[in-house]
């Protein structure tokens, strides 16, 4: 009974069996991006920090290391090293007269300063008892206390490994979510769907708006609009994944057909797309979280992974999305749904594969041009 009123109460409509699809149905997807933003924040806070320390511990490509090493060694000495020279003299009578008139120190051109040789009386005070306990004392403490570069190579250090582990973790987390919206898809599509797969689309939309309505399709709907609507409300608070313009951009218009699609029960080509097209999502991130790693060992995985990530996204984009999505959508459609529905569903679908096909270019350039492209894309779109 409780369950009842709790799930009427979170879930009005997708709770009660042979209910009719509305908007209400989508109050689920902010419960559900709101939970999403709670274990994402439990999940940078405990699991981060430790996938840093197993990163600190293994070695890295060592571009990192090497950077921060290198402005130690810079920091170290910014005059350069000063080299020991001698005094020129005449004779021994005119060296003993310049060491009395001359002070400690002596500067020289460019800052640097240039110690004299030590008189005999200074060499024997030195060699005194009390005063070689002092020299020991402060060697001591001299020895004992960390290098200023020490201490800041150290914090750099963590700084860049934080940042790797947080990519990385950030990378992981997106693999696993988008791996379980693709296994539902597929799923619904092999259960529920009617027939429509992307090798039979006229069953997408035959018959339509005859589609005995499945909960599984509806869940896998919403659900997928909480994933996007969770990303969208986390890049305005800060709080995990941090989408581009694009990506922006191609949310608001996958969540505004899914909502149309949902009310106007078109649900099967709806999943049926989603499923298609989220295939090489995992594989990218995967790809993503073993190279923000920066572990040496898995570099060749991680190429592998992306050309597989390459390859489904061509396959299963750039190519099954004209033949699976877009022709049907303009052909067979047009027989069943009323223009007023055809319209703004063609003007969204096009505006999403053109992004795929903008994508896709930036995946062959790095493809051909390796780390340098990556190095590219990253800059500009940080600016």
């Amino acid at each position: 009974m409780a369950f009842g009123l709790l799930g009427a109460a979170l879930a009005p409509g997708l709770a009660q069996p042979g209910s009719e699809p509305g908007l209400i149905d989508f109050a689920v997807a902010g419960w559900v991006a709101l939970l999403l933003l709670l274990l994402r924040r439990v999940y940078d806070v405990t699991f981060v920090p430790w996938l840093a320390r197993r990163l600190l511990n293994r070695p890295s490509d060592g571009k990192i290391q090497a950077a921060v090493e290198l402005a130690h060694d810079v920091a170290a000495s910014p005059a350069g090293p000063v080299t020991a020279r001698t005094w020129d003299s005449a004779s021994e009578r005119d060296e003993d007269e310049k060491a009395d008139d001359a002070p400690l120190t002596a500067p020289l051109v460019g800052g640097a300063r240039l110690r004299r040789a030590p008189r005999d009386e200074e060499v024997m005070a030195a060699s005194s008892p009390s005063r070689k306990a002092a020299t020991a004392a402060a060697a001591t403490t001299a020895a004992a206390a960390p290098p200023a570069t020490s201490a800041s190579g150290d914090r750099d250090t963590a700084e860049a490994v934080h940042k790797r582990a947080a990519a990385t973790a950030d990378s992981m987390w997106i693999a696993a979510l988008n791996l379980a919206l693709v296994l539902g898809a597929w799923y619904v599509i092999a259960t529920h769907n009617g027939g429509c797969t992307p090798w039979s689309t006229w069953d997408c939309f035959g018959n339509w708006p005859n589609h005995p309505v499945v909960m599984s399709q509806r869940w896998y709907i919403v659900l997928s609009f909480a994933y996007y609507l969770y990303e969208l409300v986390g890049t305005a608070l800060g709080c995990g994944t941090k989408l581009k313009n694009d990506m922006v951009a191609h949310h608001i218009a996958t969540m505004t057909l899914l909502m149309l699609g949902y009310v106007t029960n078109i649900t099967r080509m709806q999943v049926m797309w989603q499923a298609l097209f989220d295939i090489s999502n995992p594989i990218l991130h995967t790809a993503k979280a073993l190279n923000a790693s920066g572990v040496k060992a898995v570099a060749n995985v991680k190429w592998a992974v992306f050309i597989l990530f390459a390859m489904s996204f061509f396959v299963c984009r750039v190519v099954l999305g004209p033949c699976s999505i877009i022709w049907p959508s303009f052909t067979v459609a047009p027989q069943w749904l009323p223009p007023s529905l055809c319209y703004p569903c063609w003007a969204l679908m096009v505006f999403v594969y053109i992004l795929q096909l903008i994508w896709f270019y930036k995946i062959v350039e790095i493809a051909v041009k390796g780390d340098k492209a990556v190095r590219k894309h990253t800059t500009v779109a940080s600016r």
